[in-house]
């Protein structure tokens, strides 16, 4: 997939399994508007804000910087 469409598809995910008051929705629609190297560790933070603990994601980290706004 292409930078955008790779995009479009995390998008359309997160519009169809997210309620619009989703604090991972909120994170994503923020964080993807970011700096590129600094949006897993933005979206790391904030899931664990969210959780009160650790968390982690291996596809994310790997993806996060290639996805969002350019």
């Amino acid at each position: 997939m292409s930078i955008h469409e790779r995009n479009d598809f995390i998008l359309k995910k997160i519009n169809k399994y997210l309620k619009p008051t989703s604090n991972a929705r909120a994170a994503w629609f923020s964080i993807s508007n970011a700096v590129a190297n600094q949006r897993y560790e933005l979206f790391q933070l904030s899931a664990e804000s969210v959780l009160n603990k650790k968390w982690q994601c291996q596809p994310m980290k790997r993806w996060a910087a290639l996805t969002g706004e350019f």
